[in-house]
């Protein structure tokens, strides 16, 4: 098993590029950014060379509505300038999300007026575009539910049956779904029957538990018998912690360790 720490909430008390150190340290595979245009990436790649530590993601469209066709170019655009900073990091996943995630968590509005069917249509636009210029450079493309009732209000995909919907009609085999619990947890539950059913759809794991959103074993999810689960299928791909401490990061990570044993 894989294991990936989301440098943007956890080794917060560090300065960004220290906390790739700190994070090897504690026996971390790979780390992870919500985004990366504002970050300095050259030393963003000197220390995780330095340290031999792999970028596991970082967020792909950040300014641009994919459920919007009227930003269409520029999602693409951005897209675009994504993995070629991907390319230099030499990370082989980028993550999509339907909507721009404002600063307050909440999902951002086109504007105006648009059918559902319609963002769908987009979406799925959008990816085949997408997916082209991934395939070029070995990328995954990692489209991610997000829950809508407590982080995320007005967020378009909301639930990973959609999710596989839009892929299967893409017909790109280089997009998969990020399956994050915390958030299906809140909007699907039966957690382990649904990775059954969208197992071979999955690209990369989040872990949070519920409802806090706060280190696995201080909430609702039983994180022993998922392990239990991707053991037995031979999960390959990584499992990031995407999680806000309860105390602080070696906190965290020393309850992260105990059940996953890293």
């Amino acid at each position: 098993m894989k294991y990936s720490a989301c440098l943007e909430v956890l080794y917060k008390e560090l300065p960004l590029t220290e906390r790739i150190a700190a994070a090897k340290k504690d026996k971390f595979s790979a780390v992870e950014f919500w985004g990366l245009k504002n970050h300095d990436t050259a030393a963003i790649l000197e220390q995780c060379r330095k340290n031999s530590i792999e970028i596991a993601l970082f967020n792909s469209v950040n300014f641009s509505q994919v459920i919007d066709d009227r930003d269409s170019k520029s999602c693409i655009n951005e897209f675009a300038d994504s993995v070629e900073i991907a390319k230099m990091l030499a990370c082989r996943n980028l993550v999509v999300h339907t909507n721009i995630i404002e600063k307050d968590g909440r999902a951002k509005q086109p504007g105006r007026e648009i059918p559902d069917d319609k963002k769908r249509a987009n979406v799925i636009d959008f990816l085949r575009h997408a997916s082209q210029l991934a395939e070029k450079e070995n990328i995954t493309i990692l489209l991610e539910p997000l829950n809508t009732y407590v982080d995320h209000p007005g967020y378009f995909l909301s639930n990973t049956a959609d999710a596989v919907k839009i892929i299967e009609k893409t017909k790109c085999k280089n997009i998969k779904i990020l399956y994050d619990f915390y958030h299906m947890q809140i909007m699907q539950g039966n957690l382990t029957a649904n990775l059954e059913k969208i197992y071979d759809y999955i690209g990369h794991i989040h872990f949070a538990d519920v409802p806090k959103r706060d280190e696995p074993g201080n909430g609702e999810i039983n994180f022993g018998n998922i392990l239990k689960e991707l053991i037995k299928k031979n999960y390959s791909h990584y499992i990031g912690f995407e999680l806000i401490p309860s105390k602080d990061t070696e906190t965290a990570v020393g309850k992260i360790k105990k059940i996953f044993s890293f």
